[in-house]
Parts: C-alpha cells; structure tokens; sequence
C-alpha cells in the first residue's frame, strides 16, 4: 500500500467521526441537516477565528487574502509544466490539435471538409466544435505544439474555479467563497481535466457560465441576462455530444419553475427560445444531414459533414438492459461519492489511483451537502419568490445522473455531473461552519489542569476547520503524486511520452525520398501523433492515406505519405522485411534489439527509438 492508501483510510475514519459530531450536535438540538443556526457572519467566522488586528488588510479580509491565494494556486497548478505532464500527447489531443490547425492554416479538416460546424475527426465525432476552434486560434499564437493545444483547456480550468469560487462568496459569504476556491482548485477531477484536451473537457466552463446568467436573471429579473444565458446554453451544445439531449431537457425544468414563480415573463421566455435556437442552428442542419437524410451541405466557406461511422456508447434496448442501468446507476454513485473504480475498465488518462473524482474520504461532507441541497430546494419550492443556486445544481446533477444512466460508463463521459458534486461539498461544508467540536474531558469537578486546557481548546475548534486541514493534507498528495513520477508511470499508456518527439527527429534527420517506418507497439492511433507533429498538409493526407476499415468507430490508417505503421500482430522481423535499408525506423524498447548497430544510429526517446541507416 502507498502513503495515499493509509491516509485514505485515516481521513475517512475521521471524517466519519467529525461528521458523526456535527450530526450528533444537530441532533440533539432539535434541527435538521443543511440547518444552521448561526448568522451568515457567524457561520463565516467559525471556519477560522480571526484577531481583530487582522481582519483587514488593504481594505481586505484575512478570507479574501486567502481565497485571492487559492485562486492563485489553482491557476498555477493548470499552467505549470503544461507541456510535460500528463508526460506525452494523447491520440485525442493530437486529433483536436491536427483538426484546428489544419482548418485555420489551409481551411479544410483532415476529412477535407470546408471549416466545418462539427468536425467528424474519427468518423464518427469525438471533436468538440467548440474546442476545435479555440485550439486553432491558440496555435496561431503558440505554434503547432503541445503547449498551443493544452492552453484553451487550462484556461477555462483557470475560468472555472475563479468563477465558481466568486459565485460562492458573493451568495454565501467570504469564508464559504475560500472554501470553494479551496476545494475546486485542488480537486483532482478538475486539475486533471484541465491539464489535457478532450473533446468534453470545456463543457463545465460553459454550463457553469449559463447557470450563473439565468441565476442573474431570476435575482435582477431583466430580459438581458435571460438572454445572455439563452446564448450560453446554446453554446453547451457545441461542447459535448452529451448535452444535446441534456441541456434541452434542463432549460424545459428550470425555465418551467422560472414562469410558475413569476420568474420568468412568456414574452421573455419567448425571446430565449429564439436566442437559443439562433445559436444551435448551424449544428440543428448538421444533425437533420445526419439523422434525417438531408444531403450532405459542403461549401468553400462553412460544411455540414455526415459521420461515416457510429459510436456506440448508449445501453443497448434489450434484455440486458436491466442489468446496465443498474451497473451505470452504481458507478454514477461511485464516483460521485466513494470512487473505487476498480470494477470498471476505465481511461488511465482521467484519473490516479486512489484519486479518482473526489477524495476518497470526503464522501461524507458530500452527502451532507446533498441532503441540504434537497432541503434548500423544497424550502424555496414552498416559498416560490426566488429561485436558489442548490436547485439550479441539484437539478442539473439530477438530469445529468438520469442520461448517465443509459450510457456506458466513464469519468470523460459523465463530465457533465462532477461540478455539481463539487458544489455539494461546499454547502456541506457550509451547513458544518459554526459547529464547533465541544469536546468535554470529564466533568468541573474531577477536571485536572490539563483536562481543563484541553477542554477550553478543543471545545473550540471548528469542525468545519479540522475537515479542511484534513482535505488539505490529502491535496498535498495528490498534487505531488500528479506532477511527480507515479502519474508518469500510470498514464504511460494513454499519453504515449516521447512518440512524437520521435516523429519530429525522424522528420528532421529525413532526406527526400526516405521512408519512416513505425511500430504501433504500446501505441494508440500512431498516424495521428505523426501526422500532427509532422505537420503534414491535409491535402497530402487525403491523397496518400486509405481508411483501414470505414465502419469502424475509429478511422485508423495504416499509411500516408512517406509514413508506414506495422500492425502490432506483426514480429520486429516483419518490420526489417517492410522496411528498405534506407527506411527510418521507430521501434519500441522491447524490439530495438532486432535490429543492429552496425546498420543503424540509435536515438532515444523514452520507450521509442529513432533509427537512422548508417
């Protein structure tokens, strides 16, 4: 077991216990979960007891100091080493990459399709528009490089947590806003998502965004942040896949709940439909070629492509299905609360052992701020004057749980909850501020001098407090695992390291006419690495290369240009057999030894070598 293992076990323990005080407090008090008795400033103070000297600082709080510090930390920790951890380039980034640079450099995708309004990238998707197209403006400006691709997502990881952390204070107060900056910044579902690109990576950000505009609209009640919110959602849709079917289904509950409650006018309702139908009309024609037969639309300025594949990720309607949606429902409340997630086959690319969404020991926290969400929600259901962010977010968390269920299961594919739960633990932590432990050591009589120190102590303490010290120490972990050599090792797999640092010497070393021949050992889709740090242009790419199989749910070839993969069923031996003796080749550690020194210069990249013919 490693040290992380141990201090999972330990923290749970204690915050079993720490909850089981705060429960017992209430309790005993004759209030319900989510209820807290002390004043708004009360509750603030209790998470730390500040001397009056140091209540401001340059017309600042102590908590505003510390959540401006936190926000500081979690945007350095989405910036630093953005190029080299996760150690490598994922096939997915690379293809999101290869796409926006291509469409913005020549004006066609790698599937010669005309700026697209969604790029079928695989075949059949896996390109968020959205990210596409932020990603090519980025390398405009950084270069056609891993820094250049990663940059849109660590921003809108940094956009994320000081948009959240602000929505926090200003609604719930300066102490609950540090909170939030805290345990957004060193979540590590957030931290690890915003340090790569995947095609759902965005999509918190946008749906945050949305959220918090129609909250603006139903507190201000004008007619512009409705629509600014309208806008936004729509814009979700160009996100993810997923929200196609969940965002519609949300803004129908929530935009319900608005009119009822007087929120929301009809007319302003109306005036958001259209806003919102405006900005999902270019994806509106690209699913009507897709799903309802309409011919494919590819001008010389805009295209509306049609996948040549499909993807299957929906639980199939048959006499299995049962049995998938109560596996689905089971993980969904895994990684939303414990986060063991060794039953699943899931991506190495989305999270570390032992660090999977959440911290394995802050379920507890999590379901207390679930529980005060539900009772928030039905109090202001009862009173219908406002509407309350724990509706907006347990809404939210309950249509996305819903989809999720039919889906098969993944912490890329379930993106869209995982915000919410984050949201959750900072009520929960917010029902807990004020309690304090009220410890006693024996009772006046019989109290020693130190049982009576140690009680006037410990009676004092936060409970709330000693949860955040003992969140931070498990943060501490996590950070120095991620940037340190346990991640590397981990997602070796799913960020190939060095590949194509591989591809860029072997296209430097090169002369004209010379073939480079590569391995597909330990390799997932190599021709995407190689095409995008070779830098090939599209149209060469249409010319030379031929799709392995069309049907498949992932377009893979085996050739294009002067690039030759070898299939990995085949030996080392096949590769000499391919390869001419002037073929550059790459070849994995465990087949370099086929192959001579007296024949080749070796070059070495991580696990891949470069060989270069005497």
């Amino acid at each position: 077991m490693r040290l992380i293992d141990y201090y999972n076990i330990f923290a749970a323990v204690l915050f079993l216990l720490l909850v089981g005080r705060y429960l017992y407090k209430i309790q005993r008090n004759s209030y319900v979960i989510g209820y807290n008795p002390f004043k708004a400033s009360d509750t603030m103070s209790h998470y730390v007891e500040l001397p009056l000297g140091m209540r401001r600082i340059f017309g600042l709080t102590l908590y505003d100091w510390t959540l401006i510090g936190m926000l500081i930390t979690g945007c350095a920790l989405r910036l630093w080493q953005l190029s080299s951890c996760p150690y490598g380039f994922n096939q997915d980034e690379a293809s999101i990459g290869y796409d926006g640079w291509s469409i913005l450099t020549y004006g066609i995708d790698r599937n010669g399709y005309h700026n697209p309004v969604y790029p079928i990238t695989w075949g059949s998707g896996g390109g968020s528009p959205l990210m596409v197209y932020l990603v090519g403006i980025s390398q405009r400006i950084f270069g056609r490089t891993v820094f250049g691709v990663r940059f849109p997502i660590a921003v809108a990881g940094c956009l994320t947590i000081i948009l959240f952390a602000l929505f926090i204070r200003l609604y719930y107060g300066e102490a609950a806003g540090f909170a939030a900056a805290f345990v957004i910044a060193l979540n590590p579902w957030q931290l690890m998502q915003s340090r790569w690109t995947l095609d759902c990576n965005m999509t918190p950000l946008f749906i945050l965004c949305s959220m918090l505009l129609f909250l603006s609209g139903t507190y201000y009640q004008k007619t512009v942040w409705y629509l600014l919110s309208a806008a936004l959602f729509g814009l979700c849709l160009y996100t993810y896949g997923s929200t196609t079917i969940v965002i519609p289904v949300y803004l129908l509950i929530i935009c319900g709940i608005a009119l009822k409650r007087g929120l929301l006018s009809v007319r302003q309702f109306i005036l958001g439909i259209v806003i919102f139908l405006v900005v999902v009309f270019p994806l509106a024609i690209f699913y009507s070629v897709n799903y309802l037969g309409l011919p494919e639309i590819n001008t010389s300025w805009i295209s509306f492509s049609r996948f040549v594949s499909k993807r299957g990720i929906f639980v199939t309607f048959d006499r299995t299905m049962p049995g998938n949606l109560v596996r689905n429902f089971v993980y969904v409340l895994n990684v939303c609360t414990i986060g063991l997630l060794e039953p699943y086959n899931e991506l190495c690319q989305t999270y570390l052992p032992s660090y999977v969404t959440m911290y394995h020991f802050t379920f507890p926290v999590t379901v207390i701020g679930f529980i005060s969400c539900i009772r928030r929600a039905l109090q202001s259901r009862q009173k219908s004057e406002t509407i309350v962010p724990e509706e907006l977010f347990l809404l939210h968390f309950m249509v996305s749980a819903a989809f999720s269920l039919f889906i098969l299961p993944g912490i890329s594919r379930n993106t869209l909850l995982f915000l919410n739960v984050i949201f959750f633990q900072v009520i929960g932590l917010n029902s807990i501020a004020g309690w304090t432990l009220g410890l006693d050591f024996g009772s006046t009589s019989k109290r020693t001098a130190l049982a009576t120190r140690l009680n006037e102590i410990f009676c004092s303490i936060p409970i709330s407090t000693v949860l955040i010290l003992i969140w931070a120490g498990g943060s501490l972990l996590f950070v120095r695992d991620y940037f340190g050599h346990e991640a590397r090792v981990f997602q070796k797999y799913g960020f190939m390291p060095l590949y194509g640092e591989a591809v860029e010497y072997a296209e430097s070393v090169r002369k004209e006419d010379q073939r480079i021949i590569s391995t597909k050992h330990s390799l997932v889709e190599p021709y995407m690495l190689a095409l995008f740090f070779s830098g090939t242009s599209p149209y060469d790419f249409l010319k030379t290369s031929e799709y392995i199989d069309l049907e498949s749910e992932f377009h893979e070839t085996n050739q294009f240009t002067h690039y030759k993969f070898v299939p990995s069923s085949y030996e080392s031996e096949e590769i000499r057999a391919i390869a001419g003796p002037d073929d550059i080749l790459i070849v994995h550690d465990e087949e370099k030894g086929h192959f001579s020194e007296n024949d080749y210069e070796y070059s070495q990249f991580e696990d891949y070598y470069v060989l270069t013919p005497r």
